[in-house]
């Protein structure tokens, strides 16, 4: 069951699939992903984001337009390898989560992506509450617009502005 205004409002109906681990690291085998996708597959009416640190691994698999895939990165250093990686993977929405956002990020090709998600980092016990640059994430927003990137921020930032990609 879907639940009431998710026809008109998208956050409703996204399901985070394993966000304490990384279902496409390098040590998960093949058919343990392949029976998550099986699981996404089978529920239509959820739309399921799936994110890794290793984007390089996506093309190998087939996602259903439900499945919106994701890489994770956090600084300049990972752009390129998000950036090639994606240029290969066949999804309907592909989306990038700039988080924590440790420095002033730009992108060569944005438009590979349908979605970019920004934010900070939280306060835990472990480690202190941080918030990007103001510059650093409207730095973000200009690439994106330019683009036709939708952009959404997370909770942990100061500001906020949320956009979800467009289906149909």
């Amino acid at each position: 069951m879907v639940p009431p205004g998710a026809a008109t409002n998208v956050a409703l109906k996204n399901v985070i699939t394993g966000s304490m681990g990384d279902l496409f690291g390098k040590w998960v085998p093949k058919e343990w992903i392949e029976a998550v996708l099986d699981r996404i597959r089978g529920n239509p009416q959820w739309n399921f984001l799936l994110l890794t640190k290793f984007p390089q691994r996506l093309a190998e698999f087939e996602f259903p337009d439900h499945a919106w895939v994701g890489t994770s990165i956090d600084g300049q250093a990972r752009v390129a390898t998000a950036e090639t990686a994606f240029a290969k993977v066949k999804a309907k929405v592909k989306w990038v989560s700039v988080e924590p956002m440790l420095e002033r990020i730009t992108f060569a090709k944005p438009e590979l992506f349908d979605w970019i998600v920004v934010g900070g980092a939280s306060k835990s016990p472990r480690t202190p509450e941080f918030h990007p640059r103001r510059e650093w994430v409207n730095h973000l927003w200009q690439q994106a617009e330019t683009a036709g990137v939708k952009l959404s921020e997370k909770t942990n930032l100061l500001e906020r502005r949320r956009e979800f990609p467009i289906l149909g």
